[in-house]
């Protein structure tokens, strides 16, 4: 990772859990289910590791032959059991995380913030046990975590191999790690391919700039292999009907206005955006019929998740509309096929002293009539969450696997540091 990718991500933590929090519905059932469960998954790992650890202990290699295992109290073994509890289940929590977000399918039901409490309360968990090992390494306390020494030299004995037995079982600190294997399965990730309808007439320079912002962030995130189709105006429009721009075949694609190009990833594409500059007119249905003939060429079926944005103030004053208009493009099988109307969300970014106007409304009412998803964003923080909360289900949140690794690593660093006390052996 990159110096400034590195810096970046350290410095959209706190925003990231903000972020997190006001999604949160910390008053439901659904947000304490993952910690909850978390928990019993822990005390089901406690109780079968106990079992485990009660068993006869082995040979210490580096002991004498001659000299029998030291056998470890029924505390000292519970403790060692919550280490281990807590480590497996932070690694099935990894994994899950990266799963998910290999899959491109982020926590749609906000459950970002239960899901790092309950990663976080599996991490502390070999903490809370090392140190409270640690504290029972006293002479007065020896006899909780071994059995009770007779003579100095067994007492020896058993503080060696105590000491050992606690530092080894750091070993089980890696195991979360192997979660993040599942970031490098190939086949996991589902790759999207994301259509947005750009308007950039005179009257979207402010909606353009904001839209700049939030997609800098966000496309990056869409899972690799996504495809990111990019429809702009360059010249006013040429037909006066929607029934006459649905009309036009893929051989007749450029009689359509507008510029539509292609990216394979998002740094080329918000590239791109960076350069749109708004002094067009605004033939919003021909960019929405030419987006489709250009993407239905494209193999489209091939990406599992397929979603059309068309960010518009509405002022497509060329086209008319009519009873059969309200029909619209979802009209048209292909069309519907390519991008379903759930997929097809109208942005609607209206300044609220244009909310009244005529043709805008009339484009919006028609859109809606027609099934497409009709998003109120006349508020510039409204816009903001709309478009943010339309692209982020099919992203990839890096910002959580990143606040997940980092919470290992804090927790880690603080089990490492943990020691057992020092003991003056008997002579």
């Amino acid at each position: 990772m990159e110096l400034d990718t590195l810096t970046e991500r350290f410095n959209s933590v706190w925003p990231t859990l903000l972020r997190y929090f006001n999604n949160a519905d910390l008053l439901s059932l659904k947000f304490w289910i993952t910690p909850l469960v978390t928990i019993l998954v822990m005390v089901f790992l406690v109780l079968v590791m106990a079992k485990i650890f009660r068993r006869s202990p082995s040979v210490d290699p580096e002991a004498h032959t001659a000299e029998p295992p030291v056998p470890f109290s029924r505390i000292f073994n519970l403790w060692r059991a919550w280490l281990v509890a807590g480590c497996l289940t932070a690694f099935l929590l990894v994994a899950w995380i990266t799963f998910v977000s290999r899959r491109g399918e982020a926590f749609r039901a906000n459950y970002e913030l239960p899901t790092l409490i309950s990663f976080t309360m599996a991490m502390l968990c070999p903490v809370i046990a090392l140190v409270k090992l640690r504290a029972s390494f006293t002479r007065q306390r020896l006899k909780n975590l071994a059995s009770q020494a007779h003579t100095p030299r067994e007492e020896g004995r058993t503080v060696t191999a105590l000491r050992r037995a606690f530092r080894r079982s750091k070993v089980w600190l890696l195991v979360p790690l192997l979660g993040l294997v599942v970031l490098f399965i190939p086949g996991l990730s589902k790759p999207s391919l994301v259509a947005i309808l750009l308007d950039n007439s005179g009257s979207m320079e402010e909606p353009i700039s904001q839209a700049r912002e939030i997609l800098r962030t966000v496309l990056p995130q869409f899972p690799d292999k996504s495809r990111f189709v990019i429809t702009t105006f360059d010249r006013d429009a040429s037909y006066t009907s929607i029934e006459e721009v649905m009309g036009v075949t893929p051989g007749q694609i450029d009689s359509l206005s507008g510029s539509v190009i292609t990216f394979e990833n998002a740094k080329e594409a918000i590239q791109h955006i960076e350069g749109v500059s708004t002094d067009q007119g605004s033939p919003v249905c021909e960019g929405i019929w030419k987006t489709y003939l250009d993407v239905n060429q494209q193999e489209p079926m091939v990406f599992p998740n397929r979603l059309f944005l068309i960010i518009t103030d509405g002022k497509d004053r060329r086209v008319t509309f009519n009873d059969q208009s309200t029909q619209y493009f979802n009209a048209d099988e292909g069309f519907g096929t390519v991008f379903p109307p759930d997929m097809v969300h109208f942005i609607d970014v209206r300044l609220e002293d244009d909310a009244a106007d005529g043709p805008s409304e009339n484009f919006f009412r028609a859109a809606e009539s027609a099934g497409m998803t009709y998003n109120d964003a006349q508020d510039p923080e409204m816009y903001q969450s709309v478009l943010r909360d339309l692209l982020s289900p099919w992203t990839v949140d890096k910002d959580l696997v990143f606040i997940t690794v980092l919470v290992f690593v804090l927790c880690a660093l603080l089990a490492l540091f943990i020691g057992p006390k020092r003991m003056q052996r008997v002579r």
